[in-house]
């Protein structure tokens, strides 16, 4: 991502750059169905023709586990795959294929839980980002309380994101940007920067809940909008 920091004079030149991005994301997804299904719970392949189409689509099932009255998912997908997307592609591409090849599927229901996954959970990576600047190498006590001054967190609690066909999005992304050059921004610039990176997470429908600022990066935590794919998610 590049911008032109507005604090900083026309004949300078200041950039973010995005971290190294990971392009594969994983996703939990849980799915009900229209009715009990017993034969289910004794676990079943994915019917191989959905594998197939699930691969055009950047979209790989990893792992699935069956139960009576519901499905639940592993999904490794490409930057590039919408999270709204996605559920509708797995449950549509599942229904038709296991409907083939088991005539007593009864179908999915209109409910679901598609979450984010990763190696931390929320609360962790919150709790992080809130930390950064205590534990940060800063010398001038002023910067760092200037510093302090620039971090933001949800008051309150954001439920997730529920559809009208009853289904359940909790998508969070965490997000790092870094100065280019690994610029040392003054105070003005960075309150100008926290000041954008509040905008822009509103254009986009993106709840920031967690913000830190840094001498030369910024930390977001944001509640991901379902209809954005990662990479729009970061262009926005």
């Amino acid at each position: 991502m590049r911008q032109k920091n507005p604090c900083i004079p026309p004949n300078k030149t200041y950039t973010y750059v995005t971290m190294s991005f990971v392009s594969s994301l994983y996703f939990g997804c849980t799915t009900t169905f229209n009715a009990p299904w017993p034969g289910a719970a004794s676990g079943l392949p994915p019917p191989g023709a959905a594998l197939a189409a699930f691969k055009k689509d950047s979209i790989h099932l990893l792992s699935t586990r069956y139960e009576s009255d519901r499905l639940q998912a592993l999904i490794e997908v490409k930057d590039s795959v919408p999270p709204a997307f996605l559920i509708q592609r797995l449950k549509g591409r599942l229904s038709h294929a296991l409907k083939q090849a088991y005539p007593s599927f009864p179908g999915f229901s209109r409910h679901f839980f598609l979450r984010t996954l990763g190696q931390n959970t929320k609360s962790i990576v919150s709790n992080y980002i809130q930390s950064q600047v205590d534990n940060s190498d800063l010398v001038d006590p002023l910067y760092r309380q200037r510093m302090k001054e620039l971090r933001y967190q949800q008051a309150e609690q954001v439920l997730a994101d529920k559809t009208r066909h009853q289904g359940i999005y909790d998508l969070f992304a965490h997000v790092v940007l870094v100065t280019g050059g690994r610029y040392r921004m003054f105070t003005p610039e960075a309150r100008k920067v926290f000041d954008s990176l509040c905008a822009a997470a509103e254009t986009i429908d993106a709840t920031p809940m967690d913000i830190s600022m840094m001498p030369d990066h910024a930390h977001l935590l944001l509640r991901w909008p379902k209809g954005l794919s990662a990479e729009e998610l970061l262009e926005g």
